[in-house]
């Protein structure tokens, strides 16, 4: 009997295709491949499409997701869409961060689409709603559609929470785990649960009877958002004010009382700061929490926090909390101190946390982040009015294009291999042909400015790699990207040791690893300022002097292993072809399968002996050499 098709799972919309190239050309050119096959199989499954290219492609740094086929010709292209993502993905993208913001994310509907679609999401979504039972008088499903009820403090901080703690549980199922998590607010209750640090049911008590506390403020207070740094916001408030949260480098909110907030936003608009009032009637984060302390502290008095599995930042004390220290008191101090997300978000990103994920129906805190933290990526998960799956496949194609590793399999289960077109080899000879014009080999510069060594640094790297110009050299590109192997940066330092007359350092490449750093080097030393000497002349070395070899490079074919296996394999005439080896990623079932693209003939061949074992990265060298397998380093 034949084999029983494997079980597929229903993902709503469209499939996501990936698609990688060494270079843009190279991503472009697999679209086209692509595209040009799903129009010539027209029934082709688009979960079997999807899961092939995971399974049968190696993955690159140049990165696109297509939501469908469709937006595979957009993509070849170069083309843009709302069904096509693209990224370059970095090296070293850091460690992960959850963020979960407090109030402002909500908006009518948000979730109901997820739930419909989603098993993991409405799975989640049921257990909280079972754990706020107890401490509400609503049903969670009732009210995410409710506009009234969510205007209400004490239904939307509970809903809020719900659905950050059951978007974090998509997350999760998608491979994207934290690191660490950072709550703002009463985000920081999700993020505790989360984390560990909270059970579910201790998570819907903090943050359902905490809510209901607030209700004792109502109608007192207000709160308002500045653009300014936490400095200048102090120095433009007066003492009936507070600044009640730092979000980054020129975002604040103030809160306090309506009518000092609504003075303070007249003098916003005299002074040209974009100022707006938050959609909250009560002041937190200020001295009017002070009033409900005792009773915060009394309704929370059976909390029972632990230590949590998932590091957890404060932004209460900016610092690490273990969990067993988020008891009542920790969540009255999380109503009443100021909110330092900035310094927070700082702190992590000079730790090496690289990535930043909101977890929210919306995002508001991703600009802040990015603002305070610079280089780090940062994406978020839904948006106001777009909730459901797909919103959700391109929030994480957009972390996957830069290099976010996610797991696109729950939403490809059940793919049956197919056969799909080679990788488009951009056949790019790697042999420098030396058709450039060879730079002029003086004694001594006549410029010694910085503009003109500059351009002596370009041309010559760009006879070194074989450029017809100096206009093929990018002088802000580092050399190892440039193409430079450790042959050729020698070669490029005596290039410019004979042009300049300077005795430079073998890893002059290594150590300015730029066009730019190399010609500030060189004009430091011409200058006097460096530390490179004049060239010495050569001396003929005395022709009695031993000779010692101190190492050896070769290639070693396959079954070979060391200088001996290889005399071996000589003296006795044999050959060294063996099977496929099983150390190069390849999918050998797949590669010896039926006639067709991608297919071998043969199950045998000669190949270099442990190159698994090869880290490019490793070496610090470039993909060039890397791609020749003639590492010199």
């Amino acid at each position: 009997a034949a084999p029983a098709s494997p079980e597929r799972t229903a993902v709503p919309g469209a499939v996501p295709l990936v698609v990688s190239g060494r270079t843009p050309a190279a991503l472009r050119a697999q679209a086209a491949r692509l595209a040009d096959w799903v129009d010539g199989h027209p029934g082709t499954d688009p979960v079997d499409l999807g899961g092939s290219l995971l399974s049968s492609r190696t993955l690159f740094d140049h990165r696109a997701v297509s939501l469908g086929a469709d937006g595979l010709r957009a993509l070849a292209t170069g083309g843009a869409g709302d069904n096509v993502v693209t990224g370059h993905a970095t090296a070293a993208v850091g460690k992960t961060v959850f963020v979960f913001p407090g109030q402002g994310s909500q908006w009518v509907g948000m979730a109901r689409e997820l739930m419909d679609g989603s098993p993991v999401f409405a799975a989640r979504m049921d257990e909280c709603g079972q754990a706020l039972e107890p401490f509400t008088n609503w049903r969670l499903a009732d009210v995410l559609g409710d506009a009234d009820a969510l205007e209400r403090t004490e239904v939307v901080q509970p809903v809020l929470w719900a659905v950050m703690v059951s978007l974090a549980a998509m997350w999760q199922s998608l491979g994207v785990v934290p690191d660490a998590v950072l709550g703002h607010s009463q985000g920081e209750v999700a993020a505790a649960v989360v984390a560990g640090a909270l059970s579910l049911e201790d998570g819907a008590r903090v943050v359902a009877l905490r809510a209901r506390t607030l209700r004792a403020l109502a109608g007192r207070g207000g709160m308002t958002s500045l653009a300014l740094s936490a400095r200048e916001a102090r120095a433009l408030i007066g003492p009936e004010l507070s600044v009640a949260t730092v979000n980054g480098p020129s975002s604040v909110v103030v809160a306090g009382a309506p009518e000092a907030l609504a003075e303070l936003e007249a003098l916003a608009e005299e002074r040209d700061v974009r100022a707006r009032r938050l959609p909250v009637q009560y002041a937190s984060h200020c001295a009017q929490v002070e009033e409900i302390e005792e009773r915060v502290l009394d309704v929370l008095r059976d909390v029972t926090p632990r230590a949590g599995s998932v590091p957890l930042f404060s932004t209460v004390n900016v610092d690490w909390a273990d969990g067993t220290e988020l008891d009542a008191g920790y969540w009255y101090r999380n109503l009443r101190r100021t909110v330092e997300f900035e310094a927070a978000v700082r702190t992590l990103a000079d730790a090496g946390y690289g990535v930043f994920v909101e977890v929210s129906a919306h995002p508001v805190l991703t600009a802040a982040v990015a603002e305070t933290a610079g280089d780090v990526i940062t994406g978020g998960t839904l948006r106001r009015d777009d909730g459901g799956w797909e919103r959700l496949k391109r929030s994480a194609a957009e972390l996957f294009v830069q290099g976010v590793d996610v797991d696109w399999s729950p939403m490809l289960s059940g793919a049956v291999r197919v056969a799909l077109p080679t990788y488009p080899f951009q056949r790019q000879s790697y042999w420098f042909d030396r058709v450039a014009e060879p730079a002029p080999a003086v004694t001594a510069v006549e410029d010694t400015g910085l503009p003109a060594l500059t351009e002596l640094v370009r041309s010559h790297a760009a006879a070194v790699l074989g450029h017809p110009s100096a206009d093929g050299v990018d002088v802000s590109l580092a050399f190892k990207a440039l193409g430079l192997d450790s042959t050729s940066s020698l070669e490029l330092r005596g290039r410019l040791a004979a042009a300049t007359g300077l005795r430079l350092p073998a890893a002059l490449v290594y150590n300015h690893p730029t066009v730019e750093e190399v010609a500030s080097f060189l004009h430091r030393s011409l200058h006097g300022a460096g530390t490179a000497a004049p060239a010495l002349a050569p001396t003929a070395a005395p022709v009695d002097e031993p000779v010692a070899i101190v190492a050896m490079s070769c290639r070693l074919p396959g079954g070979v292993r060391s200088p001996e296996d290889l005399w071996r394999l000589v003296e006795s005439g044999a050959d060294a072809v063996g099977p496929l080896p099983e150390d190069r990623g390849w999918d050998l079932d797949a590669l010896l399968g039926d006639e067709g693209d991608g297919t071998s003939h043969t199950g045998f061949g000669g190949f270099l002996d442990g190159v698994g074992d090869f880290d490019a990265d490793f070496f610090g060298i470039s993909p060039r050499e890397a791609l020749a397998m003639d590492p010199q380093q």
